[in-house]
């Protein structure tokens, strides 16, 4: 460990190579929480040990750094920004099935993010120009012919190794004159690999050492032994652990173990009892077999899923255990009903999403944490289909899970990619709504990817299927891709007006997401070709719908923003602070001037080509003179301008501190019997109690220019602990409980105010 740290410190990338079973993982898990304080941005741990597509690594490592591209980004461009110049190390587990992807995804992070350190693990290296590989060592094993009892046993792991795991398996177990010897034997016989050393040590609880010796004999016969091996020679080692343990479990356990390795990410016990029963293995004895596989040291504990204990496989024994599911002739019958088990909970979403009926959140959160903990299981279910040449259940499944596929920017181009190939493999007699409904799924990924034309056609060809088979849902899908398309285009349908069919088609299936996004597409499409006051009418009716989801919208909105915050894309926090429910009333004029102004910053800072903005130009103009116009009317002129200039240049992260703190005022505004604070105007704020020392109020200036304690330091050559003494003095002086609050107060006092606002 302490080698490695020190190779941390030289080198960009180590990998750690071995065999499968000799503690890779253990060991970067190890030294990365041993060296954590060397990388203040975080170490991240991202299992790839079941990913199978080269889009998947890049996935991975988004999500586990909660990173959104932008439309115009590839995900790899993402990670590299988000890195940045921090401190971050990497660790990049099982890289072993797609190496050399991982290695292109190595050197785009070491070529861009110059302080980022990589540590992998894989049984061979992954051949980079700046890589370090080092080759993780089996345990030490006594000398052949030496007594154990001749030598301090404390630095014998592979010994010590198998005495912890022999009394885990039998409490009372211990090292005595008549075992170590077996022992001995036994560990220089699994060449001190930890995994082998474990599952031996496991059968105790039933054999005696010299049963257990004599049993493996014939497991081991084509291993070979000694000082000098290589690693083809280990992993036969290995297998031969794995059989010998494999060979003392009871038919269920076998059946149970097999069965599990559907589950490419890990499973709970609930999951276990609804893909694995049958045929000899019974619902109510799975907690008791699930137990014993744990006990022998087969089955691992990980951590939680979904509020329930979760299971897992390592690497070596998943694939034994799937060999054997492939050889036993149920993996087609327990792969389809894995595929069977991730359906139901995608529709069981689509319910929950589309539903006329008000579903409480706690139930939808539950249903997105589920699904998110069983990503791995999606993509799993929907390869399963692709391989067996059995489309419909995989597009059923992506189009009931269509706004978290929407959602999941990084995954945009992978399953854009699956349902061209699922639609293209889709029988004739396939039902005309959903191939319609994937259609215009299919074209809104092309449209969030820039693909126009690809999007067009596909809204097209899904429009006329959802109508021809009246899929009122993916009718009103495919008419807002057509109207974000083309504006004018939309009013040229010959049978019907298309916004109103899909206002029609929304509210008829009751889909909470679709109406209310749908109302508002009219006045979008009357706004921007200028027919105003059908623009008008239509934004009433969107209000109208809005409006009746009452504070919980708010609550929602800030949450969502909270989260934008850390992961989300810019031009969509954007669009989260302008929303009306954060931005609260337009009578506290100078918080909406500042609001419109937070609102507008980012907008105009926005990727070109973003989707959210296609075909709607003159949306922030007109959000900003609906709040200025009233506001600005009874604020001087000089002031709506300084205001305007000094928000612009507030941070994101001040931007959307600054909205969340007006969307929790507003929230206290309309709670029952809560006076209103008194309204700001140009003469200020009332002032807080306390007053500030000059030295705190160059700090607070500097604190609303957006600088850190440290930066402030260095502006006024202090030490970043006096900064810290004169903010709390700050805080608490103005009663305040955050530098974006003493931010919004130097504002409103007007600190750099034009001549006649002091």
């Amino acid at each position: 460990m302490d080698e490695l740290a020190q190779l941390l410190t030289v080198s960009r990338v180590v990998t750690l190579c071995g065999v499968g079973g000799i503690g890779k993982t253990r060991l970067a898990l190890r030294v990365g929480a041993e060296i954590a304080e060397r990388f203040p941005a975080g170490v991240w741990l991202v299992e790839l040990a079941a990913v199978e597509q080269p889009q998947e690594i890049v996935a991975r490592i988004a999500a586990m750094l909660q990173v959104t591209p932008e439309s115009s980004q590839t995900p790899e461009d993402a990670v590299v920004e988000e890195i940045g110049d921090r401190r971050v190390l990497l660790i990049l587990d099982g890289c072993d099935s797609l190496a050399d992807d991982c290695a292109r995804m190595c050197a785009r992070v070491v070529a861009g993010c110059p302080e980022a350190r990589v540590l992998a693990t894989s049984r061979r290296p992954l051949r980079l120009a700046r890589e370090t590989v080092w080759r993780v060592p089996p345990l030490s094993v006594p000398a052949n012919g030496e007594h154990p009892w001749m030598r301090d046993l404390a630095a014998c792991e592979a010994v010590r190794l198998f005495r912890d795991r022999a009394a885990e398996a039998s409490p009372g177990f211990a090292l005595t004159s008549q075992n170590i010897a077996g022992i001995a034997s036994l560990v220089r016989r699994l060449d001190g690999i930890p995994l082998a050393i474990e599952l031996v040590a496991a059968t105790t609880w039933r054999l005696a050492i010299d049963e257990v010796a004599a049993g493996m004999s014939g497991h081991f016969h084509e291993s070979a032994t000694g000082e000098g091996q290589g690693a083809t020679s280990r992993e036969r080692v290995l297998t031969a652990a794995i059989d010998w343990s494999h060979h003392l479990l009871s038919e269920p356990e076998r059946a149970l173990l097999r069965r599990v390795t559907v589950f490419r990410g890990g499973w709970t016990l609930r999951m276990a009892e609804q893909v694995c029963a049958g045929s000899g293995l019974w619902t109510e004895d799975m907690p008791a077999h699930t137990r014993g596989l744990v006990a022998k040291s087969l089955v691992v504990l990980d951590g939680e899923m979904a509020g329930e204990t979760r299971y897992r496989l390592l690497r070596p024994i998943r694939d034994y255990a799937a060999e054997r599911l492939g050889v036993s002739g149920e993996e087609e019958r327990f792969r389809g009903r894995h595929r069977d088990y991730v359906h139901q909970l995608a529709e069981e979403f689509d319910t929950v999403t589309r539903a006329g009926r008000h579903t409480p959140w706690p139930e939808t959160q539950r249903l997105l944490r589920q699904l998110e903990d069983l990503k791995p299981e999606v993509v799993g279910a929907i390869r399963w289909s692709i391989d067996t040449d059995d489309p419909e259940p995989a597009l059923r499944l992506i189009v009931n899970l269509r706004w978290l596929v929407i959602g999941a920017t990084p995954c945009h181009s992978q399953v854009g990619a699956w349902l061209e190939r699922l639609l293209a493999a889709a029988p004739p007699h396939m039902s005309a709504a959903l191939r319609g409904r994937a259609l215009a799924l299919s074209g809104t990924l092309a449209l969030m990817r820039g693909r126009r034309d690809e999007a067009g056609e596909h809204a097209e060809a899904g429009l006329a299927l959802v109508r021809a088979a009246r899929g009122l849902q993916g009718d009103a899908l495919a008419l807002i891709l057509l109207a974000l398309l083309d504006p004018e285009r939309s009013r040229q349908d010959t049978h019907d007006d298309l916004l109103d069919r899909a206002v029609n088609a929304a509210r008829t299936v009751g889909d909470r997401f679709v109406t209310p996004e749908v109302s508002g597409i009219p006045a979008l499409v009357a706004e921007t070709v200028g027919r105003l006051r059908e623009a008008r009418r239509a934004y009433e009716t969107a209000l109208s719908i809005c409006t009746s989801l009452g504070t919980e919208a708010r609550r929602r909105l800030g949450e969502a923003l909270a989260l934008g915050r850390e992961a989300g894309p810019k031009t969509e926090t954007a669009h989260r602070i302008e929303s009306p429910p954060v931005a609260g009333r337009d009578e506290d004029d100078l918080r909406a001037l500042r609001q419109a102004g937070v609102a507008e910053a980012p907008r105009e800072r926005r990727h070109e080509g973003d989707i959210t903005l296609a075909g709607l130009p003159g949306e922030a103009w007109l959000l900003g003179q609906a709040i200025i116009g009233p506001a600005g009317g009874r604020v001087d002129d000089p002031l709506v301008t300084y205001l305007s200039a000094q928000v612009r240049r507030m941070t994101a992260d001040q931007a959307v501190a600054y909205a969340l703190e007006v969307a929790a005022q507003a929230d206290r505004d309309l709670e029952p019997g809560t006076s209103r604070r008194p309204h700001a105007t140009h003469e200020g704020t009332p002032t807080p109690a306390g007053t500030l020392t000059a030295r705190e109020r160059e700090i607070a200036l500097l604190i609303a220019q957006g600088l850190s304690n440290r930066a402030i330091a260095a502006e006024l050559v202090i030490s970043a602990a006096t900064v810290a003494r004169h903010v709390a003095n700050i805080l608490a002086k103005l009663g305040f409980s955050s530098r974006t609050q003493v931010a919004a107060w130097i504002v409103e006092r007007g600190a750099h105010r034009p001549s006649g606002h002091s």
